[in-house]
């Protein structure tokens, strides 16, 4: 990571390392405004405790926090710091894994796989911060206790115990809300079900369902991976295919685009050959005679 001191100052401040197996601790104190910029690894991750901000900051062009700050992966990153003290480590990936199957029978949670976080600001993020800060200091007052071999393994085990209930927390924080997520996508469907044939608005859903735009798409996104008027399209040109797969003597295409609300005859082809590889007048024809 690199350094560069913004603001006047007599000094940057102080930075002291702890280095384990497959663990660097990292303890500083910063008393000046600095840029700080690097980038993850892929095999490691990087968590950092930021406490006592005095000042604005930013994250990636996102305002800083006091908190937990979580870089997994070979993420860049780009921080504007204030004042501020910060404890740090940087965990191999296969540690953390190994840790997390052995002690807690889990794998790592999905949100680990890639991506600068910010993990959350509770009390117990606060105090966890607190604990592997006072246990560098005990390092740092009498490193000889810990000796070398398994003492040194044991610290950082004690780090991990400390760490991993943060991270456990946070997934299931995150389960609950995708949860809750799950279920708008489950109302919004059968709501839009129940009125496929009229010409609904995302305003009148959220509005019907007592939920921000802002709720609806992060719930479409999470849930199905696109965002809520690209499924209200989809259902209706299923819809579409449905009609015409029926075969009904007298249907014609322009019933079905009429039916379903889709304005513009050539855009419901290009949408529709685009999903099912095929114009909706070779369906017609298709089923027509195999009828």
């Amino acid at each position: 990571m690199e350094y560069t001191q913004l603001t006047p100052a007599a000094g940057q401040g102080e930075c002291r390392d702890i280095n384990l197996p497959g663990l660097l601790l990292r303890s500083s104190s910063f008393e000046t405004r600095l840029s700080m910029s690097g980038c993850g690894e892929r095999e490691r991750h990087i968590f950092v405790f930021l406490s006592n901000l005095r000042g604005e900051g930013k994250l990636n062009g996102k305002r800083l926090d006091e908190g937990l700050v979580a870089v997994c992966g070979a993420q860049p990153f780009e921080v504007v710091s204030p004042p501020m003290d910060m404890v740090g480590m940087t965990i191999a990936r296969d540690l953390l894994d190994g840790y997390l199957e052995s002690a807690e029978g889990l794998v790592a949670p999905g949100w680990m796989d890639d991506g600068v976080h910010f993990v959350g600001n509770s009390e117990a993020t606060r105090r966890a911060g607190r604990m592997i800060k006072a246990l560098m200091t005990s390092y740092y007052d009498d490193p000889f206790a810990t000796g070398e071999g398994e003492g040194r393994q044991a610290l950082a085990f004690s780090v991990l115990d400390i760490l991993v209930p943060i991270l456990i927390d946070v997934e299931a924080e995150r389960d609950h809300h995708l949860s809750n997520r799950y279920q708008i996508v489950r109302r919004t469907r059968e709501y839009i079900l129940d009125r496929i044939d009229e010409p609904l608005q995302i305003s009148e859903i959220c509005r019907e369902l007592g939920v921000s735009r802002r709720a609806l798409q992060y719930s479409f996104q999470d849930v199905l991976g696109l965002n809520p008027v690209a499924f209200l399209r989809i259902l209706r040109l299923n819809r579409a295919r449905r009609d015409l797969v029926r075969t009904e003597r007298s249907l014609q295409v322009k019933d079905v685009i009429d039916r379903w609300g889709f304005w513009h005859p050539s855009r419901f082809s290009c949408e529709y050959k685009q999903m099912f590889e095929e114009l909706p007048s070779e369906t017609l024809r298709r089923c027509r005679a195999a009828a």
